[in-house]
């Protein structure tokens, strides 16, 4: 059974002026592009908008990033078994949107990672500004041989007006879920989407929970069958 890889993404926004008591920022745009291919390459631009009469400096942000990955036998999972796991970046880039490269770096934990960078450029009373975070990754998509799987959340610690998150790979998207939206601030949704070589029509629900149910209500058919066919054997 193909499984989908939780990854928690959290945007952390800590300069001084988010220890106030009302948010002097607010995201108005948080749009994902996710590239699906030998490995996964990410790519958030993230717009902020200073909401008050004073000038804002963001100050330092965190990308964070977790998988949980269950124990398998064969296709199917064991319930119970999923771990935390951090994951693994390569290639990262931090930018403004006009091309002002930010100080970054990943630190990988036990259990996640952490994008840490930093943005001291003051965004003036009702002006906005955009970075981009770029980095690939080959943890962040499950991929079987039938289907592929994938989850990107989205989060933060400020409201999110607008997010998108687009999915692209040379497979055929057969499933995707909550790519668009709107997210008050602390809450989280999960972006997923489902690649496959097989020329399967886009629906509403994952093709790889459908096939591997029935194979599984299958066997359990083939197991009572033969279980309830002994006896009779016996008998004759």
């Amino acid at each position: 059974m193909t499984l989908v890889v939780g990854v928690i993404c959290l945007i952390l926004m800590t300069g001084a002026a988010q220890a106030q008591t009302i948010d002097v920022e607010t995201i108005s745009h948080y749009d994902v592009e996710v590239t699906i291919g030998d490995t996964v390459h990410q790519k958030t631009m993230v717009t902020l908008r200073n909401v008050i009469d004073k000038p804002v400096v963001p100050g330092i942000g965190e990308f964070r990033l977790q998988t949980f990955s269950p124990s398998q036998i064969f296709f199917f999972s064991i319930p119970g078994t999923s771990a935390p796991k951090a994951v693994e970046v390569e290639n990262l880039r931090a930018i403004t949107s006009d091309g002002k490269l930010l100080m970054s770096h990943v630190t990988e934990g036990d259990d996640y990672t952490t994008i840490r960078y930093e943005i001291w450029y003051p965004i003036q009373p009702g002006e906005e500004m955009s970075y981009i975070l770029e980095f690939d990754s080959g943890d962040l998509a499950q991929k079987g041989v039938l289907f592929t799987n994938i989850a990107i959340p989205v989060a933060s610690d400020l409201p999110i007006e607008d997010y998108s998150v687009t999915f692209s790979s040379d497979q055929n998207l057969v499933y995707q879920d909550g790519t668009s939206g709107t997210l008050p601030r602390g809450e989280i949704v999960f972006a997923s989407a489902e690649f496959s070589p097989l020329p399967l029509p886009e629906t509403g629900f994952s093709w790889s929970v459908v096939l591997w149910g029935l194979v599984l209500v299958a066997g359990i058919v083939c197991v009572v069958w033969y279980i309830r066919r002994e006896p009779e054997k016996k008998e004759e």
